[in-house]
Parts: structure tokens; C-alpha cells; sequence
């Protein structure tokens, strides 16, 4: 770890920035799979960076995995990696965001809009109907701004995707911001289900 610190205190603003946002989605990632972060850094993220593009780890939750090569001493040397020939995809089952539906609490229009900004990128905003923003607030409770909003506001907040931060931000129509998250973030909250 002290390598890690030496190396982060050697980066520009920007890029140190960048680290921290990763390190607090890994914290993230840890709590919703309820592992100790300590572990998760140590045993599973550093286990990653040891063995870049062994993807064998994951031949038990994607069937037909080794069958594509993928995570094998022969595709590792070949350089194989999800972005170049494989697409794990291609072989899992695919399930959009809005079968997620939180069992039903969001609308489908609003499902199928931010499924299509998340992966298209379009459309530039949504505008959220009243009992959507009440969801989120339930989604996203430590948002205090957006927690805190009153009912006669929920007909002015949209979405929107910053792609220049890589964040989603819900904000009224005056551009007040109600939440800023990741959008890796965002896109695992909204696939939760929420009882």
C-alpha cells in the first residue's frame, strides 16, 4: 500500500481526483456486496492487478466462458481482453433496466430513458414525473439536497448525464443540483431492488 500512496502523491490534480473517484466506487462496491473493504482491496482487487486480463475467476458466473477462450494461458498471451474480441454479453443472459423496475416503482417511460442515456448516451435529459423523484429520494437518502425537496418542486427535476465528469445529475430547472453521482454508481443503485 505505501507504494500505491508514493505513486498517488506523484499525480496532477486531475488524475488524483480520478483515484479517488475509483477508490470510492471500489468502497461502494464493497458495501453492496457486504465485504470487509480491507479484504476487498487486499484479496480481490489486489489479486486483480497481480493477474490483469485472468478472467478465469469468472468462468463459474458466466456459462460458456472457457469455451471462448477467455481467462485461459492461450488468451492471455494472445492479449485477449473484453474490449477486443469477446463480449461477455454475448453468452450471459442480457436483462434491461427497465425489467430491473425495482419491482415496479419506477415508471417504464423513465426506466427505458435512463436505460437508453446509460448506454447510448441519449437522450440529454429526462424530465422525472413527480412519483419518480420520490423514489430516488428513497434510492438516494444520503443526498441531502435531494432528500430534502418538496413536493410542489418534484414537476421541475431532470436528469441528466455529465459525460464530461462521467456522473448523472438530477438538478430542477434553474440548474440547482439535487444529485451528483457516478454513473457506474448510479446504474447499481437503480438496479437495486428497493423493499
Amino acid at each position: 500500500m505505501g507504494a500505491w500512496l508514493e505513486a498517488y502523491e506523484k499525480l496532477d490534480d486531475a488524475r488524483k481526483v480520478n483515484v479517488q473517484r475509483w477508490i470510492h466506487l471500489n468502497k461502494f462496491i464493497a458495501k453492496t456486496l457486504q465485504i470487509d473493504e480491507e479484504a476487498w482491496f487486499e484479496d480481490w482487487v489486489g489479486e486483480a492487478m497481480q493477474n490483469p486480463f485472468d478472467y478465469s475467476f469468472m468462468a463459474e458466473a458466466i456459462p460458456g466462458l472457457v469455451e471462448h477462450g477467455l481467462g485461459t494461458d492461450d488468451a492471455m498471451e494472445a492479449g485477449e481482453s473484453f474490449q477486443r474480441t469477446f463480449d461477455p454479453a454475448s453468452i450471459a443472459p442480457k436483462v434491461p433496466l427497465s425489467a430491473e423496475n425495482n419491482l415496479g416503482r419506477f415508471s417504464k417511460d423513465f426506466q427505458e430513458q435512463v436505460a437508453a442515456m446509460l448506454e447510448r448516451g441519449d437522450p440529454d435529459q429526462i424530465a422525472l414525473a413527480p412519483s419518480d423523484v420520490a423514489m430516488m429520494q428513497k434510492l438516494f437518502p444520503s443526498q441531502k439536497a435531494l432528500a430534502k425537496l418538496k413536493r410542489p418542486d418534484f414537476r421541475r427535476v431532470e436528469l441528466r448525464r455529465d459525460h464530461a465528469e462521467e456522473d448523472m445529475v438530477a438538478a430542477l430547472g434553474d440548474d440547482t443540483e439535487l444529485l451528483r453521482v457516478h454513473v457506474l454508481e448510479f446504474a447499481g443503485v437503480m438496479g437495486r431492488k428497493v423493499v
